[in-house]
């Protein structure tokens, strides 16, 4: 059980550190790196899935990626 929670754990911090760090990638990548950076910077109390829009949607937590001015291809040179 504990081994299954590390990997899942790995597995989110992975691809956590691609949405700040890793190249252009697909479309979907694109969307979901802007998203994210949003959540980062604009409205950090919104759009909380890394991965998917799922658990977003079913607890209306979803943000309003394209307002505030974050583009994903700069927020990545962003600090806090």
């Amino acid at each position: 059980m504990l081994s299954g929670w590390l990997l899942a754990y790995v597995a989110y911090d992975c691809f956590h550190y691609a949405m700040h760090h890793g190249g252009s990638g697909s479309v979907y990548i694109q969307r979901m790196r802007a998203k994210h950076m949003h959540h980062h910077y604009c409205q950090p109390n919104r759009g909380f899935g890394i991965s998917s829009n799922t658990l977003d949607r079913l607890f209306r937590t979803m943000g309003e990626v394209g307002h505030g001015g974050v583009d994903a291809s700069t927020a990545v040179f962003v600090t806090k």
